[in-house]
């Protein structure tokens, strides 16, 4: 009942879960508190009434009806959720109370899993969920779902005593580390979160302050992977008593359109699948780019833009002559299709982004949409950098781990699939999958697996 497709009211997913009845095997039913639900009721009367309705149908239907108050109407007024409970008690229903049990976080009686987020009502539907199901014991981390929780849009998180100030939120964070929300985040739109870091008191000439850009767009729905940055604190041109600043930095994190996912591996030699799918929920990848002035700053700024959107390039002649399409900058045509490049400096070495030109099936509103545009393929870190100089990075050396998102990654190098001196770094993902049948129609379908992200060639 968190989420199902194509309904606007409580009565409407619930005649939804009745005609889902025989292809659902669900014993729980969850009835969280949606406001969306209560305006189309009429009011909250109207919702008790619903809500009771609600109860016994999903009873009739042989499941287990679950209501669940809202925390984030707890925090202006308790008689929506206090018309929850009555609800709940005269049918004799069991119920979650999140807005009860925020508000006695510190009790020891709630599991701390429950406050893992700058609030409970920042988790989604899906997540508030999953967290429920986790500390009944019964969540499935093999489920579909259990690739799709990510933390809310919380961003940046820094190693440096800070105070964190970003638009549209109230309070202040202050201490070594630190959380902030960003509301605004969605596709199409962008958010920016002004960062102050103080330098400490006992600060040298060229010590480095980490700062972790750590976001999810669109809620629970996208992924933005975590990237740190360091800034180096610049010395005086004569020695002072006074603290060292740290220069002014720029941090831009763009996410772009969710990584394609292929049926085969894409390289410049191999015939790929003309049809390339993706869901909403597929890993993103971000780009981080630093610039530092050369003159020092009492209190540098550190500006933090999430754009979840893709920017497409701009239309050019490709060229079909033998190149490496993923290090030249610029249009191509490989096997067929259309490719696009473009590099940067990252760190000591060159990072380039490549795009490819196809078809990519969303679901949207229980539909599945297929859009035809510029779709992010993966990135590739030139050869610069010998191997050593890679070693105290995961995307260098053979191995797996999981992000702070949850997400899981592995890299394997110098193998048939990477060839030797490089690397190729791949996230768990949910994604659609496409099949063209006999009659030359696809079928599409939820899927899950391995996707390449990224490629790591090293200096010899």
């Amino acid at each position: 009942m968190t989420a199902t497709p194509g309904t606007s009211s409580l009565a409407e997913r619930i005649t939804w879960l009745e005609r889902a009845a025989g292809v659902s095997d669900s014993r729980l039913v969850l009835l969280p508190v949606v406001s969306a639900d209560v305006a189309a009721a009429g009011g909250e009367e109207g919702y008790a009434v619903e809500l009771a309705g609600a109860i016994r149908a999903v009873r009739a239907l042989g499941r287990t009806p679950i209501p669940v108050t809202d925390p984030a109407a707890e925090l202006t007024s308790s008689a929506l959720n206090d018309l929850v409970r009555a609800v709940a008690a005269e049918n004799n229903a069991f119920v979650i109370d999140l807005a009860g049990e925020m508000l006695a976080q510190n009790s020891g009686t709630v599991p701390s899993t429950w406050f893992d987020g700058d609030a409970l009502s920042a988790f989604g539907h899906g997540r508030a969920a999953a967290r429920v199901l986790k500390d009944l014991g019964i969540y499935d981390q093999g489920s579909n779902s259990a690739n799709s929780m990510v933390r809310p849009a919380t961003s940046p998180s820094l190693t440096a005593p800070a105070t964190l100030a970003a638009a549209g939120t109230v309070g202040t964070v202050d201490g070594p580390s630190g959380r902030v929300s960003v509301p605004g985040l969605a596709v199409g739109n962008s958010a920016t979160a002004p960062v102050t870091i103080a330098v400490p008191a006992d600060a040298e000439p060229g010590d480095v302050i980490r700062v972790a850009v750590n976001a999810s767009a669109a809620n629970q729905r996208q992924a933005i992977a975590p990237r740190v940055v360091e800034v180096a604190v610049a010395a005086d041109a004569e020695p002072t008593a006074t603290p060292k600043s740290t220069p002014t930095v720029t941090v831009t994190v763009t996410a772009p359109t969710p990584t394609v996912t292929t049926t085969t591996t894409v390289t410049p030699t191999v015939t790929l699948t003309p049809t390339t799918t993706v869901t909403p929920t597929a890993t993103l990848t971000p780009t981080v780019t630093t610039t530092a002035t050369s003159t020092a700053t009492v209190h540098p700024t550190v500006t933090v833009t999430v754009a979840p959107t893709t920017k497409a390039p701009t239309t050019s002649p490709p060229t079909d002559a033998p190149v490496d399409l993923y290090l030249a900058p610029g249009f191509h045509r490989v096997n067929g299709r259309q490719w696009y490049t473009e590099c940067e400096a990252y760190s000591r070495t060159i990072r380039c982004t490549t795009q490819i030109h196809g078809t990519q099936v969303n679901l949207v509103d229980g539909h599945y949409v297929s859009t035809t545009g510029w779709i992010f393929n993966n990135l590739t870190y030139a050869p610069l950098m010998t191997r050593s100089q890679w070693a105290s990075n995961p995307l260098g050396y053979t191995g797996s781990w999981s992000a702070a998102d949850g997400r899981r990654w592995r890299t394997e190098c110098d193998t048939a699939i990477t060839g030797s001196d490089a690397s190729r770094s791949y996230t768990w993902s949910s994604h659609i999958s496409s099949v063209q049948q006999a009659d030359g129609t696809w079928r599409h379908f939820p899927d899950e697996g391995w996707v390449m992200n990224n490629m790591v060639r090293f200096r010899a």
